[in-house]
C-alpha cells in the first residue's frame, strides 16, 4: 500500500465521506487531516483502483436518502467529484483489513462519545475497555461540556459492539446519563491533564508513515 491509497482508507474509518469533497476548497477543513497532494487525473485513478479491488464502496445518494451500493466506473467517479452525480465512499471490511495491517490499531484505546440535543434524551460514551470509558465518563464535563444529571447514569453491555460501520469488536461498554451544560473548569493544571490523556486516547492507531 502506499501513501495515496492509505490517505483515501484512513479518511473513511469512521464514516462515509462523500466523494466531492475530496476536491473541495478546503479538503484539511473537511477531513480533519493534510490534504491528500493528489491532482484530479491521480486521485480519480487511485480511487478507481480502491474501488475494483473490493478496498472501497460507494453508496448512491438522492435527495440526500441513500439509494444502493455499487461499485463505480471511472466516469462515475468524474461525475462524483464533478457533483453530477451523488455519492459517497466508505471502506469494505477488507478495506478496513488493509487500513489495520498498516495503522495497527489498539482498539482498547478507541471511544465513541456524544450528546444529544434533548438533555432528556442524555449523552453516551462507548469503548471496549471499561476503564477508559469510566475515566471518560468522569471527564465529560471537560471533553464533553456536560455534567450527568444524579441517578440518571446507566451500564450496559454490547455483545458485540459495532464500533465503526465496518469494526465489530467482541464487547463494548456503555454508560448513558442525562445532562446539564456547564461550563469547563478553568484550572490550567486540570486543563493540561485532560489535554494529554485525549491525545492519549486520540493517537490509537499509527498513521502510515514513508
Amino acid at each position: 500500500m502506499d501513501k495515496d491509497e492509505y490517505w483515501l482508507l484512513d479518511s473513511a474509518i469512521e464514516g462515509w465521506y462523500s466523494i466531492k469533497w475530496l476536491v473541495s476548497d478546503d479538503i484539511e477543513g473537511s477531513f480533519n487531516k493534510q490534504n491528500h497532494g493528489l491532482n484530479r487525473e491521480q486521485l480519480i485513478s487511485v480511487l478507481d483502483h480502491l474501488f475494483q479491488r473490493g478496498d472501497l464502496l460507494a453508496e448512491r445518494m438522492e435527495k440526500l436518502v441513500p439509494t444502493g451500493f455499487f461499485i463505480p466506473t471511472q466516469t462515475e467517479i468524474e461525475d462524483a467529484l464533478s457533483g453530477r452525480l451523488d455519492c459517497s465512499y466508505g471502506l469494505t471490511s477488507q478495506g478496513g483489513a488493509r487500513w489495520e495491517e498498516v495503522s495497527q490499531p489498539r482498539w482498547e484505546r478507541y471511544i465513541t462519545a456524544g450528546v444529544y440535543a434533548d438533555p432528556q434524551e442524555g449523552a453516551e460514551v462507548i469503548g471496549s475497555d471499561r476503564q477508559m470509558v469510566e475515566k471518560y465518563d468522569s471527564l465529560s464535563h471537560q471533553l464533553l461540556g456536560v455534567s450527568g444529571v444524579p441517578g440518571s447514569k446507566h451500564w450496559d453491555v454490547l455483545e458485540p459492539w459495532q464500533a465503526t460501520y465496518w469494526k465489530v469488536l467482541p464487547r463494548g461498554y456503555r454508560v448513558r446519563f442525562s445532562y446539564e451544560w456547564v461550563e469547563p473548569s478553568p484550572d490550567p493544571r486540570r486543563d493540561r491533564a485532560v489535554t494529554e490523556w485525549l491525545k492519549e486516547i486520540q493517537n490509537w492507531y499509527t498513521p502510515y508513515t514513508e
